[in-house]
C-alpha cells in the first residue's frame, strides 16, 4: 500500500467522474498528437505517441476504467503525461479542471481501495466534487512492456 501524504494534484474529469493524479506523476498536459496504433493491443491502449524521440503508450483512461464504450478524439484532446522514474505514459481524459491541495488527513476509503487491485488508491473531495486519486504506480506496471516494443 503506498503512503499517503499531502501533495498537490492534477485534477481531471474522466467520462462523468472526476480523477486527479498527485502531482509528482505528473509531467505535463498536452493536446492529442498523431497516435501509431499497435496490433494486438488492449482496446484501451489508444496508441503510441513519439514525444521527443521515445514511444510512449497512451491509454484512453474511460475505457481502461469501463467508463465507455468508444471516444472519439480532436485536436483539443488533452493527454495528461504521467512519469515514474523512466517510465512515462499518456492518459487521454476528457478535461482538465486544475490544480488541487491534497490533504492527508481527507482521504477516503484508502483501506478498501488498498485491498483490491484497484486503479484508484483513495477518495477525496475536490471543490465540493468527489474525486477518485488514481494509482498512478499500479497503472504503470499494467502497461510495464507496452512502450518497449520497437517500432
Amino acid at each position: 500500500m503506498l503512503k499517503l501524504e499531502s501533495s498537490q494534484v492534477l485534477q481531471f474529469q474522466v467520462e462523468k467522474i472526476n480523477a486527479c493524479a498527485t502531482l509528482s506523476f505528473v509531467n505535463k498536459v498536452i493536446l492529442l498528437p498523431y497516435l501509431e496504433k499497435v496490433p494486438g493491443s488492449p482496446r484501451h491502449l489508444a496508441g503510441l505517441m513519439n514525444h521527443a524521440g521515445q514511444s510512449i503508450p497512451v491509454i484512453d483512461l474511460a475505457m481502461y476504467l469501463q467508463l465507455n464504450a468508444e471516444q472519439t478524439y480532436t485536436l483539443a484532446t488533452p493527454i495528461v503525461i504521467c512519469t515514474m522514474g523512466s517510465r512515462q505514459m499518456g492518459l487521454i481524459v476528457k478535461r482538465v479542471l486544475g490544480l488541487s491541495m491534497m490533504q492527508a488527513d481527507s482521504l477516503q476509503m484508502a483501506d478498501q481501495f488498498g485491498a483490491s487491485h484497484s486503479p484508484f488508491i483513495a477518495t477525496i473531495h475536490l471543490n465540493s466534487a468527489l474525486t477518485f486519486l488514481l494509482n498512478i504506480p499500479k497503472l504503470m506496471s499494467d502497461h510495464a512492456n507496452i512502450g518497449d516494443q520497437e517500432n
